[in-house]
């Protein structure tokens, strides 16, 4: 069996932990959770601690997009790692189970899943958001 790795970059992210790890949660597949903290002050961190103790906290100024998911990425037991970001939510309980199919093709090694935009995000972040991740299914 795979490990799969979840790793999770956080910062004042209080507002949107309890739904997002409620719906991992619940995912069909069993992983690993990786919480790269970047020295919240809200209660990021007590919230995550309900639902792994793989917790790191890092100064926030040294926080990079790339360099402190390949922190993470290091710290990761698993042979497949998921990336995801604070604000974004599975679909439903088969999110994860559902990306990962695509692996069963060996010659794929990186998938993507689509970010639709919450009903309230702003016009850019609609747009940005559309413009990334068209309704296109590409394979």
């Amino acid at each position: 069996m795979i490990k799969i790795s979840i790793i999770l970059p956080t910062y004042n992210a209080a507002h949107y932990l309890p739904k997002l790890l409620n719906i991992l949660n619940q995912q069909t597949i069993d992983f690993e959770l990786i919480i790269i903290d970047s020295s919240s002050s809200d209660n990021t961190v007590k919230i995550a601690q309900k639902y792994t103790h793989n917790i790191t906290v890092i100064p926030q100024p040294t926080f990079d997009h790339g360099g402190t998911r390949t922190q993470a990425a290091k710290m990761a037991k698993g042979e497949i790692l998921i990336f995801l970001t604070q604000d974004a939510l599975p679909v439903n309980e088969h999110t994860m189970k559902n990306l990962l199919t695509v692996f069963q093709n060996k010659k794929i090694s990186a998938a993507y899943g689509r970010q639709i935009p919450y009903s309230k995000t702003n016009i850019f972040g609609k747009h940005l958001r559309q413009h990334n991740y068209p309704p296109l299914h590409l394979t």
